[in-house]
């Protein structure tokens, strides 16, 4: 898992989910990075990963609401979608890719502390504590 030493929040943001495909340039998104978050992937994979690795985000069955985001850094496998945005790699598996297809990943700061946030619009409910979501 990524270590920084900061609160790292993965929580369902059900009022924030966003709707529909996201374009660039003409081309569908399977997941979007917001420029914030581009930023601190790159200093994150800067000083923490190797050379060649981009930001894995797996859906694992877990948590009281059965399922649960992971991030971890690693190499792209030869069955990923790879998504590139703002200079940063995002590795999705094969069976997390349906789990994920729409969803925006954004990072934030505040004097509450700091993590990525994942809008994730294929989530039906979260449970209270927010760290696991229903597809």
């Amino acid at each position: 898992p990524i270590n920084t030493g900061q609160a790292w929040r993965v929580p369902h943001a059900a009022g924030r989910a966003i709707v529909g495909k996201h374009r660039t340039g003409g081309n569908i998104h399977m997941v979007t990075l917001t420029e914030n978050a581009g930023e601190k992937l790159k200093v994150l994979l800067a000083e923490e990963a190797d050379e060649g690795d981009g930001l894995r985000v797996q859906v694992v069955p877990g948590g009281c609401s059965g399922f649960e985001y992971q991030l971890t850094f690693g190499k792209p496998q030869s069955d990923d979608e790879v998504v590139e945005q703002h200079g940063v790699r995002i590795l999705i598996d094969r069976f997390s890719a349906p789990y994920l297809f729409g969803a925006e990943f954004d990072y934030e700061e505040s004097f509450q502390g700091a993590g990525f946030i994942i809008n994730n619009p294929n989530s039906s409910s979260s449970c209270g504590c927010g760290k696991s979501f229903q597809a």
